[in-house]
């Protein structure tokens, strides 16, 4: 009996000891988003109550433990009058330094996130979508949005500082744990993870060969859009696994702890190019389309539509990027997805299969795989807006872009009434079968491979005869242009070059010196210009 009672009393205080810090931590937060191996983190933590010596484990997206401190631990209340927008303000729990851990997401207790980054130059960059989940996250009172927002009103301004909440946890970071977990069970996948923040620096993507959004990859800073712009117009190429992407530009608070959004034009008071407003607006003159080649209004909501099939009506079998998936022209790639995004249409065919308006989009190639109907917020019975599976290629310099177009592509969230989330691509039924169009896009890229269905040529657009010599080819596009135009030049053996742009009046709007040219893409902005009709000179 006493035997018995004693292995009885051994095994409880070893399933609790497994489970110590669970019990122990109520919250907490790191005081970055993403750090280098060697760094030190600052680790701030709220308790359930007074503990000292809490073992408290740091788990990887597989939640497997890669290691652990011990730490004392105390209740901790928020001390700001506005958490949301300052901060918590916890006191310093402990200091971690990072260890050497393969790149990723990783978490103590699976509620204090940030990523581990790599110096090291690797061949695909993964852009966590920090910014949407901080926006989404309605701890301390308030998110950027009213449904969870104290008095139902949003803030303009929240803060990293802070914890995540259950909500944002099921929802938000869950679109990205199934690429995430799976990648960790394909080793030979060299990829590294950085977050929105880190994008706009340019060194964090230098170098690789593909870079990679996941998720709902919804705000964006002006600068983390130019540089990947400037990755894909060097070449680069970029996979889209996200939908509603590029919705909102946003910018930093001067510490870069908070995520700033007014929503509003009028009441955002600073230069127009800067407002914290969706993309597509005027103002901004920076289209979403010129990037990733659809965009939300296009594509607009997913499942709210009854006509749709959740997911994607396959029209090009032959793509490549579907190979061994068995998929045929017809069937449906089944993922639910609450928001998508959409190319610009020019008709249907006699079997109402949208057709890209490629005049519209200015791209030298491009290829619809599948779609679904979306469901605008103005749609009553008809739809009127299609979520669209697209491959392109800008100019015959740039790299391809392959863009799945909505956000529960990389989820394997659970489909729950209580969370505004669905199994996704990596959870429900047809999760193999985006796995492999997942592995299949990444080793198509890596190795230069053809990515469409037929041959990868460009019709050159707005190719005109060269003024600097017979083996010179340049390309402008697109035109017309709301802000930006790119000027692709195949230059071999010229030299240097000046580009020169003017106006009907003969004003000198802009002048570049590039020297060494042998083929490059330039890119003009004509942020502050007035609508109208501009002169372009190329000299040496």
């Amino acid at each position: 009996m006493n035997r018995k009672s004693l292995t009885f009393l051994l095994l409880l205080l070893f399933f609790t000891g497994l489970s110590a810090s669970a019990q122990y931590v109520k919250d907490g937060y790191a005081g970055k988003l993403s750090y280098f191996i060697g760094d030190t983190a600052e680790i701030f933590i709220g308790g359930s109550g007074t503990y000292g010596n809490v073992p408290l484990f740091l788990f990887d997206a597989l939640s497997r433990k890669v290691d652990s401190v011990s730490v004392n631990i105390n209740p901790q209340l928020p001390v700001n009058a506005s958490p949301w927008k300052d901060g918590f303000g916890y006191s310093l729990t402990f200091k971690f330094i990072i260890p050497n851990l393969p790149s990723g997401l990783y978490s103590f207790d699976k509620k204090i996130f940030f990523i581990i980054k790599s110096r090291s130059v690797k061949k695909i960059s993964i852009v966590y979508p920090s910014n949407t989940i901080n926006a989404y996250n309605g701890a301390g009172g308030k998110s950027l949005y009213n449904f969870n927002s104290t008095n139902l009103a949003r803030a303009q301004i929240v803060s990293f500082l802070r914890p995540w909440d259950v909500k944002t946890f099921h929802g938000s970071a869950a679109d990205c744990n199934g690429i995430l977990t799976w990648l960790l069970t394909q080793p030979d996948i060299d990829y590294k993870l950085i977050s929105d923040m880190d994008l706009d620096d340019y060194s964090e993507i230098a170098g690789s060969q593909i870079i990679m959004l996941i998720g709902h990859s919804e705000y964006w800073t002006r600068p983390a859009r130019r540089n990947f712009d400037r990755f894909v117009n060097n070449g680069g190429n970029a996979m889209v696994l996200s939908g509603n992407t590029m919705w909102w530009q946003v910018r930093y608070t001067n510490d870069r702890t908070g995520l700033i959004c007014y929503r509003s034009s009028i009441t955002d008071s600073v230069v127009d190019s800067l407002k914290t407003i969706t993309w597509p607006s005027t103002i901004l003159n920076y289209p979403v389309l010129g990037s990733i080649g659809c965009d939300w209004p296009h594509g607009a909501y997913g499942v709210l539509n009854p006509h749709g099939w959740n997911g994607y009506k396959i029209v090009n079998p032959n793509s490549p990027i579907l190979a061994g998936t068995g998929l045929q022209s017809g069937d449906t790639l089944s993922c639910k997805s609450g928001e998508y995004d959409g190319v610009p249409l020019s008709g249907f065919n006699q079997n109402g299969v949208p057709i890209i308006d490629e005049g519209a989009l200015g791209f030298c190639k491009i290829e619809l795989i599948g779609y679904d109907y979306g469901k605008l917020p103005s749609d009553v019975v008809v739809a009127k807006s299609y979520g669209t599976f697209i491959v392109f290629r800008k100019t015959i310099h740039s790299g391809i872009v392959v863009n799945t177009a909505f956000n529960e592509f990389t989820s394997n969230a659970p489909d729950s009434a209580t969370y505004v989330a669905y199994p996704g691509g990596f959870g429900g039924k047809d999760s193999l079968k985006i796995k492999r169009i997942c592995r299949n896009t990444i080793d198509l890229l890596l190795s230069g491979r053809n990515l469409f269905s037929g041959a990868d040529t460009c019709s050159i657009i707005n190719e005109i005869d060269s003024p600097i010599g017979s083996e010179a080819r340049i390309n402008i596009f697109p035109i017309p242009s709301s802000n930006q135009v790119h000027v692709d030049i195949d230059a071999r053996k010229i030299g240097d070059i000046e580009i020169l742009v003017a106006d009907l009046n003969g004003r000198l709007v802009m002048e570049k010196q590039i020297t060494n040219v042998e083929s490059t893409v330039v890119e003009l902005n004509f942020d502050g210009e007035s609508s109208g009709l501009y002169l372009l000179r190329i000299k040496t």
